[in-house]
């Protein structure tokens, strides 16, 4: 079970391209087949008085250079036993759907991003387990670092709270199945040095073949080498071989957001068996008032598209060789069935000739 919730700037005396930049912040509440009143706890940001809007849950702090500073996050145990609360500090990503992470992710900040989440934002070594007694309020506190050299734009990351839980294992039907149960609280950490409007940029790095759950997919990378957020993302593509004009493959995408300084492969579906050869993508993205033209080639080649339509689940298996080895035994079986029939025929002739000697 997954709870939201969504962060909307809408502050009326900021510019509307400054609430662009904000973009939609996620709150992910993460279970797995759990009720709301099985969770043993809940959180609240205590808001600073350098956080730029008062009114916002999440942490958006305004920073100077070489500055230090707390974060505190509040922990309310809401069960009649003593809790740990397990905190994890991360860089904000974009995923593959294109909706910006703030939890731990396999995704990467962009190479040679100044400055992240990860470095800056800290926790003491007392509090990299927080124990919190029944029906009690305690308080976890962060450190935050900034670097002496001035940054621009935003850097972004979230906090991820979860309770610390005995992983309980199903000895009857499922033996050796693990079942783990996560309760988490992700807040959004934001920190600036000035207000300023970055203009978009969206580039793409390149393009190649994959799966996704198993299925083949083209995978276009897109960059966002700007340290904001690049909001209401749209984009239309199709996929051609080289130098014809017929469309193989499509993907329409919209309502998209990437995080600061971040990549993401952006999947468009084959829905059929890969085939080796040169293929042109051509992509139009927009965000905002912005537009984006990309053509690029790239090719498929055999033992790639061998791999990855033998592990597509949806493709049917080419059972050549199960046929080959099944004809080959009954062929086998045939001739020996043959071979016994004709031996045994021998032999009967053989029996025949010996009783009409005998009656002579």
């Amino acid at each position: 079970m997954i709870f939201s919730a969504f962060f909307k700037r809408r502050d009326t005396e900021m510019s509307k391209r400054y609430l662009t930049t904000i973009g939609i912040i996620l709150l992910f509440l993460i279970g797995i087949r759990t009720e709301a009143s099985e969770l043993n706890f809940s959180v609240a940001s205590v808001i600073p008085e350098n956080q730029v809007d008062k009114s916002k849950t999440y942490f958006d702090l305004m920073v100077k250079p070489n500055e230090e500073q707390k974060i505190a996050i509040e922990i309310n145990n809401t069960s009649n036993k003593e809790i740990t609360v397990i905190p994890t500090i991360s860089n904000a990503t974009t995923n593959l759907n294109g909706v910006v992470e703030y939890t731990l992710s396999k995704d990467k900040l962009n190479k040679g991003t100044p400055v992240e989440i990860e470095e800056i934002l800290t926790l003491p070594e007392n509090q990299k387990e927080v124990k919190v007694p029944k029906n009690v309020q305690s308080q976890l506190i962060l450190n935050l670092k900034m670097p002496k050299e001035k940054f621009d734009g935003i850097v972004a990351g979230g906090i991820t709270l979860q309770e610390k839980k005995e992983e309980k294992t199903d000895e009857d039907e499922n033996k050796g199945m693990t079942i783990k149960n996560y309760h988490a609280y992700t807040i959004a950490v934001l920190v600036r040095e000035e207000k300023k409007d970055y203009t978009p940029e969206l580039e793409l790095e390149n393009v190649k073949v994959g799966q996704q759950n198993y299925r083949n997919v083209i995978l276009t990378k897109l960059k966002n080498p700007v340290p904001d957020f690049l909001n209401e993302l749209e984009t239309n593509s199709t996929v051609t071989k080289k130098g014809e004009s017929q469309v193989l493959y499509t993907s329409e995408k919209k309502n998209m957001q990437m995080a600061p300084n971040s990549s993401f492969q952006l999947p468009i579906p084959i829905e059929d068996k890969m085939k080796p050869g040169t293929y042109t993508l051509k992509m139009t993205a927009k965000s905002s008032d912005k537009k984006w033209e990309f053509v690029k080639d790239f090719s498929i080649g055999e033992k790639e598209a061998r791999k990855f339509n033998e592990a597509d689940v949806t493709l049917p298996k080419d059972n050549n060789k199960l046929i080959i080895i099944g004809l080959s035994i009954a062929i086998l079986v045939l001739i020996l069935i043959i071979l016994l029939l004709t031996k045994n025929k021998k032999k009967q002739k053989k029996m025949t000739k010996k009783k009409k000697r005998k009656k002579k």
